[in-house]
């Protein structure tokens, strides 16, 4: 009687191939894996800080457009305070709340203007019209046709926006020239004269949407 053919056994090539990864085949997958991860964090972070770029260039323009709207209702930029004086009011943050302390990086002419004073959240001029929060003192309802913008935000970085809206009243022949909306962009430092002269151009990383220049 013939002996029954069963399967031949596995060459010891075969039992290895079918054990799985070499420490070697190991390795070198690892090593693979890196250099991709190298590659794609560094691509996906310039990724995201260029859509955050074009966010904050989106928003700067469209709180620019907003206060050329309310100019061209009113005859003036915000320059309104809570008392109702005109002609007092310096800067114009975004977002919901005033900062209680300084949220960029380094000191800033807007800041000081802020915490002297001079401040108030544009939400109070483009979104409602209470300037300083007050209802009691506000521009003309038959002129104020807003709101002429959404609630505004931070910008990408959670900072607020600034507009520098002394430039929309003042008559200084040298300083307050170029009316701004601008962020501090990513490294969170302005690098943009808040005394906007002719010659002061968007510093640095700043991000900025000239909205009048006289």
């Amino acid at each position: 009687m013939k002996p029954s053919k069963g399967k031949k056994r596995p060459r010891p090539t075969a039992i290895r191939e079918r054990q799985g990864f070499t420490l070697m085949e190991l390795v070198v997958a690892l090593a693979v894996i890196a250099l991709l991860a190298g590659v794609t964090v560094p691509m996906l972070t310039r990724e995201t800080d260029e859509a955050r770029i074009d966010r904050a260039k989106a928003e700067v323009e469209a709180i620019g457009m907003a206060l050329r709207t309310f100019q061209s209702t009113l005859g003036s930029y915000p320059d309104m305070d809570a008392t109702g004086s005109t002609g007092s009011l310096w800067v114009l943050f975004s977002g919901p709340s005033i900062p209680t302390s300084n949220p960029w990086s380094s000191s800033t002419g807007f800041w000081t203007w802020m915490s002297g004073g001079g401040g108030d959240l544009l939400d109070h001029h483009l979104f409602e019209n209470a300037p300083g929060g007050q209802t009691a003192n506000r521009y003309a309802t038959s002129s104020w046709q807003g709101p002429y913008l959404d609630p505004s935000t931070l910008d990408p970085w959670g900072r607020p926006y600034v507009v520098n809206v002394v430039a929309g009243w003042s008559s200084s022949t040298e300083k307050y020239r170029r009316l701004w909306v601008l962020s501090a962009g990513p490294d969170g430092a302005f690098q943009t004269s808040a005394d906007a002269g002719l010659g002061d151009p968007v510093g640095g990383d700043d991000i900025g949407f000239l909205v009048q220049q006289r």
